[in-house]
């Protein structure tokens, strides 16, 4: 978003300046239309990602493979689909499903599979030993 606005300032044309008070109204009121959105959408980020630091938190108290993990939300603030009930389910996670799992959370999907579901464990809290 900073980047977006940053492009926006570097490429302004000052010729499209409004030259009457009511085009300054209108250019002025769809900026701060502008910005409510930006601040809705950064609400909604951090949010998702309280949401998500709790379920790390709640995460990190696991002692057990088959304790109940707390769900990560994705993008859309809504669960991430087919999020693994329990650490053993993770064990059981293929190449798909654990890249889909690393994409939803925005994390890199390289290397092997194995390498892959220790950096998602410990990025929803898990000790990975």
């Amino acid at each position: 978003m900073l980047r977006q606005n940053y492009e926006r300032c570097r490429t302004f044309r000052w010729s499209t300046l409004p030259s009457s008070s009511t085009e300054w109204s209108r250019l002025i009121l769809r900026e701060i239309r502008d910005l409510r959105q930006d601040f809705a959408g950064l609400r909604r980020d951090f949010n998702r990602l309280e949401k998500n630091n709790f379920a790390r938190l709640m995460n990190s108290k696991v002692t057990s493979d088959n304790t109940q993990l707390e769900a990560f939300y994705g993008q859309d603030n809504a669960v991430i689909p087919k999020f693994p009930p329990t650490n053993a389910d993770i064990r059981g996670l293929d190449s798909v499903a654990i890249n889909n799992l690393l994409t939803a959370l925005e994390l890199p999907t390289d290397g092997l599979l194995e390498r892959r579901r220790n950096i998602f464990r410990q990025h929803i809290g898990l000790t990975v030993l």
